[in-house]
């Protein structure tokens, strides 16, 4: 049998899902609350599909939270990353959601310091350029590294759970991260 990145079903599954294993992935545990989707541009909500999660963490600045991030990232073959804000600025919430389901102003909102965003280029257009405008804190990284956690744990699910062997293959291309700075 070969499962090839049935994500989408996977997005929401308590513990093993994309966010929840994301979460765990960045060390954020302290789940506090939990938003439906709101579509951007439509204003449609994706109602029972608690896609965003605030977590409360320690007091760290924005530039911390991102080189750890990228630390964490580097051991999946992420490359990097890319945020927006001052880098001083102290963080004690931080939102993520499920692949393209973002956190955003409704986030905000609730009381998140910083979103954790995955790169698609409508968004950037439609969305991220107005949070950045009005001051949000923003780290975006590529779509799949908030994925491959849920992935590996899919693999874990499948092994102790269906009692099925199982072999996580990725195998992200490559490429070079330049940077001005």
């Amino acid at each position: 049998m070969t499962a090839m990145n049935l994500h989408d079903t996977w997005d929401h599954f308590p513990e093993f899902g994309i966010r929840d294993a994301f979460a765990d992935f960045l060390g954020l545990s302290d789940l506090t609350a939990e938003i439906d989707y709101i579509h951007p541009w439509n204003n449609v909500v994706t109602t029972g599909k608690k896609s965003i999660g605030i977590y409360a963490i320690a007091p760290v600045t924005l530039d911390a939270f991102s080189k750890d991030m990228l630390s964490r990232l580097s051991a999946i073959g992420g490359y990097g990353i890319k945020y927006f804000g001052g880098r001083d600025t102290v963080i004690r919430s931080v939102a993520i959601g499920v692949g393209c389901h973002i956190p955003a102003f409704e986030a905000l909102e609730r009381g998140a310091d910083l979103l954790i965003m995955v790169y698609d280029r409508a968004l950037e257009l439609g969305l991220r350029i107005q949070l950045a405008e009005s001051g949000a804190n923003m780290i975006v990284i590529e779509h799949s590294f908030a994925e491959i956690p849920a992935m590996k744990k899919m693999k874990e699910y499948i092994e102790t759970r269906l009692a099925i062997p199982t072999v996580f293959y990725n195998e992200e291309p490559k490429y070079t991260y330049l940077s001005l700075q």
